[in-house]
């Protein structure tokens, strides 16, 4: 899916940068900026990366699913990085990142990286079948979803995916915070009357921008609806939530352990769902049991 960054890391965390993982070269680039296809770009600060590696280094050879392909430079760095026994990528689009396929071919991978595009990350029973087909049943050790950044897309991969990670595993989902700090841009932005940043927030606030559209953010459309007086528009974002209602609502799992979910660890970066030992169904596994609210916080 369209690739997106926009957690807080410091300034100079934003800037491009070199990396190696065992003599393998990869960008890091954050906000973009470089070609795909002669580069192999991570779009994340040095700072993930690094937060990564150390969040793999408690795998051995784990069995991953990566949720976003985009260029194809996490991909590659994972596959690298974690020497997964096995590592299925799912990304939204038809077109292939074909510097991707090239390090595959070049590094020996094909046998355990396996790729899938044209997928929606929402698409319940094409992900079912693509981790009955790729696993078998074997169970998965680490989920990452870097793909929509929406709450309803996320947390139809989770319902399906998340009963698939063994014990002592973990789901991982990236930019959990994106809404919020797309709010911090807009408002900062509306604040400089004359730039360019206050024209492209002038529009998002008017809708001369839709959301969705290539280059353009879908949570834009969050953000903004926030920002607006409510009443101006009644109904119109009823249906829009921040994909941090996701992780407020999964920091509840652990209060049942019946629910699966034995941690949740939240950084500025991503929340970490890590699984306990109780058996789960994935034909009956839901969030709202997952995460059970007997008080009542969410509308659900």
């Amino acid at each position: 899916m369209r690739p997106m960054r926009l957690t807080s890391p410091p300034d100079d965390d934003l800037a491009s940068r070199p990396f190696e993982v065992d003599g393998v070269p990869f960008r890091s680039a954050p906000l973009g900026g470089f070609d795909p296809t002669e580069h192999l770009v991570v779009v994340k600060p040095l700072s993930v990366v690094d937060a990564y590696r150390e969040l793999l280094s408690s795998f051995e050879n784990p069995a991953m699913v990566e949720l976003g392909i985009a260029y194809g430079g996490s991909v590659g760095f994972l596959a690298i990085a974690a020497r997964p026994s096995k590592l299925v990528a799912v990304e939204l689009r038809q077109e292939r990142a074909a510097l991707l396929d090239r390090f595959i071919e070049d590094h020996g991978l094909a046998a355990s990286v396996s790729l899938h595009y044209g997928v929606n990350q929402a698409d319940r029973p094409a992900l079912a079948e693509i981790v009955e087909s790729e696993f078998g049943g074997a169970g998965v050790d680490v989920v990452i979803d870097d793909a929509s950044h929406l709450y309803r897309e996320s947390v139809a991969s989770f319902e399906v995916l998340f009963p698939h990670v063994r014990p002592g595993g973990v789901y991982v989902i990236e930019d959990w915070n994106c809404d919020h700090n797309i709010r911090r841009l807009l408002e900062a932005s509306l604040a400089k009357p004359g730039t360019a940043e206050h024209g492209w927030a002038t529009a998002v606030m008017a809708d001369a921008v839709p959301s969705g559209n290539e280059g353009e953010l879908p949570q834009t459309a969050v953000a903004a609806a926030s920002l607006r007086e409510r009443g101006e528009q009644p109904g119109e974002h009823e249906a829009l939530i921040p994909l941090s209602k996701l992780a407020v609502e999964l920091a509840l799992g652990p209060t049942d352990p019946a629910s699966g979910i034995g941690a949740v660890h939240i950084n500025p970066f991503w929340v970490e769902v890590w699984r306990n030992d109780q058996p789960l169904d994935p034909a009956t596994f839901h969030l709202a049991t997952a995460s059970p609210d007997p008080f009542q916080f969410f509308d659900r």
